[in-house]
């Protein structure tokens, strides 16, 4: 018997996508029907596939009678391998099937889950098997805050699950729950000493994301970091803890006004000269926001 195509419709719990099934009928009456070959779940939810399937009621004069039901990911030699055999699912996956209709969920998703799911069902007949294929493809991915800067800074609680409006995003600014409970927050002003990250709730499942927040105490440094000769090489360096990724400006300080040198993480003087010292710093800016790093100093001495 050829194995035929099916489609799937999961369906992801607390934080979930949901793929209306698209009926796909195999040979002589054996079929799998499921949804979308490819859904989208969140790192941490639990994901449901459901799938239900058909098969001939007889076989020559004896009857039909499904004796398992399972998920497996490849073939191997001829061989199947339930999902509840192998090691990493076996404490996650579970099965509910009743009068040909299965679901089979997964929990605690991890990135490492992200794979192709095939259905299989076989029967007392020894030519009576049947697998689903392609199979259902799931992809685990992280909610994300975007900052959204026109001209009011907003963040939007990204999915990129396109998860229905029946799930809740819950916003929290310094760990502090806010009112706010749409996927946008908007504000008129942001402190940049403040940091922001969302989470998608649905029942007793949550999913939350990483912070977002301005950058944090640059700090400025100098490499070689022992005594710098004229004509050696020299790197200034600038780096700060910031998320969104932040954008450096290092400056050489005249005065009480600073000089802008380098628009970039690195200045490099090769070679450095005497003229070159001096007082430098850097400043370190995102979309929320941006900060100063302290003055280094740097005498450079004659050959």
């Amino acid at each position: 018997m050829k194995e035929a195509a099916m489609s799937f419709s999961g369906t992801i719990r607390g934080v979930i996508v949901f793929l209306l099934a698209a009926v796909v009928t195999g040979e002589h009456g054996w079929s799998v029907t499921c949804g979308s070959s490819q859904i989208c779940a969140l790192n941490g939810s639990t994901v449901e596939i459901k799938c239900s399937y058909t098969y001939p009621e007889k076989m020559g004069d004896k009857p039909t009678l499904v004796e398992t039901t399972f998920w497996f990911l490849e073939e191997e030699n001829g061989k199947y391998t339930d999902l509840r055999n192998v090691s990493k699912y076996s404490k996650r996956v579970n099965y509910h099937c009743k009068n040909s209709y299965c679901i089979m969920k997964i929990s605690n998703l991890t990135k490492s889950d992200e794979a192709t799911y095939k259905f299989r069902f076989t029967t007392n007949h020894e030519t009576g098997k049947y697998t689903g294929l392609p199979g259902v493809s799931l992809s685990v991915t992280d909610p994300q805050v975007k900052v959204v800067v026109s001209p009011n800074i907003s963040l939007i609680c990204d999915d990129n699950c396109q998860l229905p409006e029946k799930y809740s995003y819950i916003w929290f600014k310094n760990n502090h729950r806010q009112k706010e409970r749409t996927k946008e927050f908007v504000s008129l002003s942001f402190n940049s000493k403040d940091s922001y990250y969302c989470v998608i709730e649905k029942g007793e499942e949550s999913v939350p994301s990483s912070a977002v927040y301005a950058p944090k105490d640059p700090l400025l440094s100098v490499i070689p970091s022992e005594e710098i000769v004229e004509g050696n090489s020299v790197t200034l360096n600038c780096s700060s803890d910031a998320n969104p990724k932040a954008n450096y400006t290092l400056y050489r300080q005249l005065g009480d006004q600073n000089h802008e040198i380098f628009p970039d993480t690195q200045a490099v003087f090769s070679p450095i000269q005497v003229s070159d010292s001096g007082s430098y710093r850097c400043k370190a800016e995102n979309e929320l926001g941006m900060n100063m790093s302290t003055s280094i100093q740097i005498d450079v001495k004659c050959e």
